[in-house]
């Protein structure tokens, strides 16, 4: 089976295998959410790029700077 987001599943899927996936993606999921204990902790891992180390897409995008801006963060982001 391949490793993706999507699972085609019919009669000759097989269910140890599909199982063994999913469980496999699943414990990759908690072991990445386990790494933000809190918000504050998750914050300021975001702000020391520390963050990124746990994505493979990139963390501190517009949309999360932004937030961040808008929770009282500005000065660390933008280096006013």
């Amino acid at each position: 089976m391949q490793n993706n987001e999507w699972w085609l599943i019919d009669r000759n899927t097989d269910h140890k295998c599909l199982q063994r996936e999913i469980l496999m993606h699943l414990e990759r999921i908690h072991q990445y959410f386990s790494a933000f204990n809190s918000k504050q902790e998750t914050i300021e891992k975001i702000l020391n790029n520390t963050a990124q180390r746990y994505s493979y897409t990139h963390v501190m995008h517009y949309r999360t700077a932004k937030l961040l801006a808008d929770l009282g963060y500005k000065r660390d982001i933008y280096n006013d």
